[in-house]
């Protein structure tokens, strides 16, 4: 399942969509410049080679100096009726893990870009599988992006901005995030009081964008028609009896989302997750 994964490098954005500023990409894609954006469906069908792709989802990441988390991760997978809609992240991937669902994955790939002229914030993938040494897309990191496919190569971002700018007191849950033209910078707010600014040139963008790919009209006819879809208890059921052939002792769940004791089976047998020691260099 994790065999190598080829990531492609997007040296110049702008060569696929031209905008004023990456501001122009958040206030609203009105005209569908990048969601239906030809160039990003011809980049993703040479991804895989495949000739229809849909794009499924679009998303935008804007933050300041921050502590990324530790772990690295994929992205939920999708599989033909088990998807996003349906099914808890942590089933999907531990699904994916398991390799037992393999002929029912439905193809994905992704388009993400940056835009970000401060430190660090860079990303780290493991294109060779879980085991082998990681990768990192330096900077420059402006303009830049990357065709990936994230549900099944691990991957994180790394801390954004010099480690003394990262904490930031009075942080919570409720706290607001926003540009103020009037002093030309970004500010974070607690219950209207300002608690940090930043400079435009410390805030990192990221847009991500995603879609389905297809090898030919039978395979769009299969996903979309749901002539063969998997369903929840034929999930079960694979795992139950791999975790068996195993000689791992689980009895079958009532309740498979939710049954601690089957969750804590799955993610004993199925966990696997990069082990190389990265963290110094991160």
């Amino acid at each position: 399942m994790f065999q190598r994964r080829q990531i492609a490098f997007i040296e110049d954005v702008s060569e696929l969509v031209t905008v004023a500023a990456w501001q122009d990409i958040v206030r609203v894609d009105l005209d569908g410049i990048l969601f239906y954006n030809a160039k990003f469906l011809e980049l993703v069908k040479g991804y895989w080679r495949c000739g229809y792709a849909k794009p499924t989802l679009m998303l935008f990441n804007i933050c300041g100096p921050h502590q990324a988390g530790l772990s690295p991760h994929l992205d939920a997978t999708t599989f033909r009726g088990v998807r996003i809609e349906n099914t808890p992240v942590w089933m999907q991937n531990i699904m994916v893990k398991s390799g037992l669902f393999t002929d029912y994955l439905v193809k994905m790939a992704q388009v993400i870009t940056w835009c970000y002229r401060g430190e660090e914030g860079t990303f780290t993938y493991w294109p060779d599988g879980p085991l082998e040494p990681p990768r990192r897309l330096q900077h420059p990191l402006w303009n830049r992006g990357v065709v990936v496919q994230n549900e099944l190569m691990f991957h994180r971002g790394d801390a954004v901005g010099r480690p003394d700018q990262r904490a930031v007191d009075g942080l919570k849950h409720r706290s607001l995030m926003a540009y103020s033209a009037v002093q030309g910078r970004w500010e974070i707010t607690t219950d209207g009081a300002p608690i940090r600014t930043y400079d435009p040139a410390q805030i990192r963008f990221l847009a991500h964008w995603n879609a389905e790919v297809y090898a030919d009209m039978d395979e769009v006819r299969r996903v979309m028609d749901h002539t063969d879809d998997l369903t929840h208890q034929m999930v079960v059921d694979r795992l139950l009896a791999d975790m068996r052939a195993k000689n791992v002792a689980v009895s079958e769940p009532n309740d498979p989302l939710h049954d601690l004791d089957w969750i804590h089976a799955l993610m004993h047998t199925y966990t696997i997750a990069p082990t190389t020691d990265w963290n110094a260099a991160a």
